[in-house]
């Protein structure tokens, strides 16, 4: 059974759109061995976008505006879902879940959807109208109050099966793929007992716990089922942890004015208890790195990670497994010329990787800013990257890297000229600073305070609670006029982004979870509605 465009397209938008008041859906129909679960419930994304006419939003008209008349025919026989979703059958005031599953040593593998009904008879006259024109090739077959739609021919590796209550579409990727497996696998899933369900996972019943607006969960053996059989071994003796007891939550809630898409790594207690014995995440970042930044940026990345326990952790992790890396240490030192553990140490952790602006260049003596930027000028970051080091001989061997350039000391710094422009490198105690602004290297040779700096912003404060950050800047009218202009006969902004967004922040808690929050310029809609509208 292969459905077109137009099939998967209604199946979709009535999936998202229809709305019911029952109460949530069990998670009895999700096979115990599913690696991976995406969920969410449609009528509460609808009353967050506020959307109560399918018809009116952009996407929906921007759908039907590229279909073929063939295809708008035939997209008109479904006009009374969009009128009222209820005459779906479907019911999705329950939650929907799309999941991964493995089987029988990872030799089966397929992906499904499970839903609720309100109406089988509304689902089913849907299903009907979807295959009219199909009716050679697919088939509707009934047994034992299971109804099940797929191919009349042998072989198939889609089935849809539904009773009173529940619909199951499977999707069969890897390994058996006949109809009578397919029957019997889809049957099983909705007829089965609930201990005998994904509900009996309690990893799995933690993350639906705190579910949001849209729920992504990695199962502790996702990672191991992605290696294939032939290979796994090999990689499970090389790989300096057990990929077996990682996991992954995921949320998305999109709240006014903002959405905020939250993380949690799941580690196993024996490798949580080895982060934390060799401190990899620094416990404070060095204030006086802020200090010689810039208040103002576009983009911004910090973070205090210690390199060196990292790679003795690492190095315990492989001795455990009886792998000796001191060969490949060894060719790595002969390459680059410098002991690698020396490298390391001299590293302190703490790095700054920051944008405070965007220039317009000549190109070929020509500098356009009004008719086509693009043609006569290209974009110049103004960036600055600071790293705190504790070893001069390193920073010398650093230095190293630049052989193939122009490079002179002046005033107590580099400058290193290339095709792409002037930069300026400068070491002052224990603090090595790169940028292509003059004026910034300037004030750091003199060992001075920017003031504003990077220590004045929320930035700083955040990297005073917790020692990484990230950020960047999509606020539209706080970038120069040259660049306004750029990015207007630029780029074309078919969902005005430029107008929606103010920036993005990555905000780890700690070293397990993080949250991506995408701030909106409007802080009274939702954002979900700001997104579609």
């Amino acid at each position: 059974m292969k459905l077109t465009k137009l099939s998967i397209a209604i199946l979709s938008l009535t999936l998202f759109f229809t709305a019911c008041t029952k109460k949530d859906n069990s998670l009895k129909h999700l096979p115990q061995s599913a690696n991976a679960v995406f969920t969410f419930i449609p009528s509460q994304l609808q009353a967050k976008s506020g959307i109560k006419n399918i018809a009116e939003t952009k996407v929906y008209k921007s759908f039907v505006d590229n279909m073929t008349s063939e295809e708008s025919e035939s997209f008109s026989k479904f006009n009374y879902i969009f009128n009222d979703s209820q005459e779906s059958g479907i019911d999705l005031n329950k939650n929907v879940f799309f999941f991964k599953n493995s089987q029988h040593n990872n030799y089966n593998q397929n992906i499904g959807v499970n839903f609720q009904l309100t109406d089988s008879k509304k689902f089913q006259k849907l299903i009907e109208k979807i295959i009219e024109n199909k009716k050679d090739s697919v088939e509707i077959i009934e047994e034992n109050g299971i109804y099940f739609l797929m191919k009349k021919k042998k072989g198939s590796k889609h089935i849809l099966a539904w009773n009173s209550e529940t619909a199951i579409a499977i999707n069969q990727t890897k390994g058996r793929s006949h109809n009578k497996y397919l029957k019997e696998f889809s049957a099983n899933l909705i007829n089965q007992k609930i201990g005998n369900s994904l509900a009996s996972n309690d990893d799995f019943l933690e993350f639906f716990a705190q579910r949001k607006d849209i729920s992504l969960w990695i199962g502790s053996n996702f990672l191991e089922n992605q290696i294939p059989n032939q290979y796994k071994t090999i990689v499970q003796m090389q790989s300096p942890i057990k990929l077996k007891g990682i996991g992954y939550h995921f949320y998305t809630d999109f709240q006014d004015g903002k959405a905020v898409m939250e993380s949690e790594l799941i580690l196993p207690d024996d490798l949580k208890s080895l982060i934390k014995e060799y401190k990899i995440v620094k416990d404070n970042f060095d204030e006086r790195m802020l200090e010689i930044i810039p208040k103002n940026s576009l983009f911004n990345l910090s973070f205090a990670i210690n390199p060196y326990e990292f790679y003795r952790m690492i190095k315990k992790l492989y001795a455990e497994r009886q792998i000796d890396t001191k060969g490949m240490e060894q060719m790595l030192e002969s390459t680059t010329n410098i002991k690698l553990e020396k490298v390391l140490k001299a590293f302190s952790g703490e790095v700054i990787i920051n944008v405070h602006d965007v220039k317009l260049v000549m190109v070929d003596n020509k500098y356009d800013t009004t008719a086509n930027p693009s043609s006569h000028s290209k974009t110049k970051f103004m960036y600055s990257v600071a790293v705190k080091l504790d070893d001069k001989d390193v920073y010398k061997w650093a230095l190293n890297l630049f052989d193939d350039n122009e490079i002179e000391m002046t005033d107590g710094y580099y400058t290193i000229s290339d095709n792409d422009g002037i930069n300026y490198l400068a070491m002052v105690n224990n603090y090595i600073l790169l940028t292509n602004d003059k004026d910034i290297i300037t004030n750091f040779t003199s060992n001075k305070k920017l003031k504003p700096s990077l220590a004045d912003s929320d930035i700083g404060k955040h990297l005073k609670k917790y020692p990484i950050y990230a950020r960047i800047n999509m606020d539209y009218s706080s970038y120069s006029p040259d660049i306004r202009n750029l990015l207007d006969t630029t780029y074309n902004d078919k969902f005005n982004v430029k107008t929606k967004l103010s920036e993005m922040r990555y905000e780890p808690e700690n070293s397990y979870k993080a949250a991506v929050t995408f701030e909106f310029m409007n802080k009274k809609t939702n954002s979900l509605k700001q997104i579609l509208n």
